[in-house]
């Protein structure tokens, strides 16, 4: 059996077996451990939904609002604040903003969108259309934020 050894943060030798018995299976896998491990990384790395649309919305971060301001669009505060006013209301108060990018997946896009007719059926009995309208604002700012 071959072994493969590796330093902690605190300095300290691990031994693990590789299971391999030759070396070119051995050396095989711990470039796929190696290559786990540096994937492991940069999903850490990897902001939520939440970091990375926190800029969205607001004047002079927001990178579409720059592309309407180049486009020649114009774009008014009562607009910005409305659709900030959404990510801030809906989207961030859902689970959803606390995955990772690299993990969302077209389930926790749908389930977003159930919670949010269901805090609305709760919340607005009376007034269904609202409800509908604010989700398909939030999931066509979802869609510009994963452009």
């Amino acid at each position: 059996m071959y072994i493969a050894s590796s330093h902690t943060r605190g300095g300290d030798t691990a031994k693990h077996t590789t299971g391999q018995t030759n070396r070119r299976d051995a050396e095989v896998w711990v470039e796929k451990k190696l290559a786990a491990l540096k994937a492991d990384e940069e999903r850490r790395k990897m902001p939520t939904l939440k970091q990375y649309a926190d800029p969205f919305y607001v004047w002079g971060k927001c990178p579409y609002l720059r592309q309407l301001f180049t486009d020649g669009d114009k774009v008014t505060m009562r607009y910005v604040d409305s659709q900030h006013g959404i990510i801030d209301n809906h989207i961030f108060k859902d689970p959803v903003s606390d995955l990772k990018l690299f993990d969302i997946t077209k389930k926790d896009i749908e389930e977003f969108k159930a919670r949010r007719k269901q805090h609305f059926t709760e919340a607005l009995e009376s007034s269904p259309h609202s409800g509908r309208e604010a989700i398909n604002k939030a999931l066509g700012i979802l869609q510009r934020i994963f452009r």
